[in-house]
């Protein structure tokens, strides 16, 4: 239980820093400076949903806790009886405490932003049984010039709730887009560590032209947790990702930008050391700046997917490898359109890419498509609807015939008690399908009830 005492200090010293730094400070509620906003392309980042009144704070500490208690339908796994059994789950209620402490400043030329939210729940039918996380993530913004733009982040999950994603945290964006993670399945039992690092630099050729680069590294484990006498039939498939792009864009008019992005991805899918899948893109993508709220962007363009494995043979106690190749044409293809109003926003995104398996399997071609909805009902009152949908077909050797399907639905309910407190109610649906997989994870009905304290504290700067 050393995780969880912990916890509880780190609980306790976030409280102490509210009630101390929770005075009249002006916390500034605008945008970030405009000379920190550079020009868009294609990459791994997916902006938070939020409406004109959720104001967005920079230069600013903010802190907080939430505690609650969550239901799923298929939250407390029991290992096989037997050997060649694949075991079963039951419902569970777990309680759980999540604090959370970010700092984000804006001057005149850098914008930097610090965030680490850990957690931690603990099942109501064995209080030794519980599960933890820890996200934190770091990001740099530098503009050493009017004509060049240098960002950095840096993001880092480990955890052993199955809900929990990578990217999760506070005052950042999450990760998403052409070039973000795949973690669309909810695994049993599972240990996962994620590290994701993504950096870029853009030149400004001219008023309405520019050229960048762009360079990532992904990394997942995953590790089955004994549990009930036993672990899962299964062993997951880490995965690591090399990528790297470069970009040209050219604003066409006070609305539209066009640009051409060359993307290169090399994927190492693990649970067998040697399959690798490499995907070279090149996608056309066309912005549109509707209005100052509303935006709508296009990409396509062909990949060509080269992947090898190996093939293990033993004879009279000797073991060669035999390499394999496989070569296809495929493509990358998406959009998205954001529209923020005054009280309501609404997020409709659909993408087609090569992306590791998200430890189901190794490289797969995923189709994606999700719609969310935010409305700020009366300043005290918020709701937001969520769905999507995942298709996930092996796109490697050893994926032949492999496929993995998920539908999420759902929603949350949140009613601001005051400057400092709010309770929220969550609920989502999750259907899991698959065909040729070792483990099949099964449905889940997720219901949260939680009470938030926050905190803000203007940390100060210069625009």
């Amino acid at each position: 239980m050393k995780a969880t005492k912990i916890l509880a200090i780190l609980v306790l010293v976030i409280l102490a820093a509210g009630l101390a730094l929770c005075q009249e400070d002006k916390v500034e509620s605008t945008l970030p400076s405009p000379v920190l906003q550079g020009p868009g392309h294609l990459g791994g980042e997916a902006p938070q949903l939020a409406t004109q009144s959720d104001l967005a704070t920079h230069n600013v500490i903010l802190g907080g806790i939430t505690l609650g208690a969550a239901f799923d339908s298929k939250g407390l796994y029991h290992a096989p009886a037997v050997p060649g059994d694949t075991g079963y789950a039951t419902s569970d209620t777990r309680f759980f405490a999540q604090p959370s402490l970010a700092f984000q400043q804006t001057l005149k030329n850098v914008a930097w932003t610090l965030s680490y939210t850990p957690g931690v729940s603990i099942s109501e039918h064995n209080t030794s049984d519980y599960q933890y996380a820890h996200n934190v993530a770091g990001d740099l913004t530098w503009m050493p010039s009017h004509r060049v733009l240098i960002h950095l982040r840096q993001d880092y999950s480990l955890s052993t709730n199955p809900f929990e994603t990578v990217g999760r945290v506070p005052l950042l964006p999450g990760l998403g887009g052409p070039l973000g993670p795949n973690y669309e399945g909810v695994l049993p039992e599972t240990r996962r560590t994620s590290l994701v690092s993504n950096a870029d630099i853009t030149f400004r050729l001219g008023p309405h032209t520019s050229l960048g680069f762009t360079g990532g590294f992904q990394k997942y484990d995953y590790a089955s947790l004994s549990t009930g006498g036993g672990t899962l039939p299964v062993n997951f498939i880490n995965s690591q990702v090399v990528n790297a792009s470069a970009f040209f864009s050219e604003q066409l008019s006070a609305s539209q930008t066009i640009g051409v992005q060359a993307i290169y991805s090399d994927i190492y899918s693990y649970g067998a050391e040697t399959a690798r899948t490499q995907a070279p893109t090149v996608l056309l993508y066309d912005t549109w700046q509707v209005n100052p709220h509303t935006t709508l962007t296009l990409f396509a363009g062909p990949e060509y997917v080269r992947s090898r494995d190996v093939l293990p043979i033993t004879f009279l106690g000797i073991t060669i490898y035999i390499p394999f190749y496989e070569h296809s044409w495929e493509y990358m293809a998406g959009g998205t359109f954001t529209w923020m109003g005054r009280r309501n926003a609404l997020d409709i995104t659909g993408s087609r890419r090569i992306s590791p398996g998200g430890g189901l399997m190794g490289t797969v071609a995923a189709t994606y498509g999700g719609v969310a909805f935010r409305t700020r009902w009366t300043p005290r009152w918020t709701t937001e609807l969520r769905v999507n949908f995942t298709d996930q077909t092996g796109a490697d050797l050893l994926g032949s015939g492999m496929a993995f399907r998920t539908f999420w639905a759902g929603g949350s309910v949140v009613r601001d008690l005051g400057r400092h407190f709010a309770i929220r109610v969550d609920a989502a649906y999750v259907r899991q399908m698959g065909t040729g997989l070792g483990l099949i994870p099964g449905n889940h009905v997720l219901v949260q009830g939680s009470l938030d304290y926050h905190f803000e504290k203007g940390l100060g700067g210069t625009r």
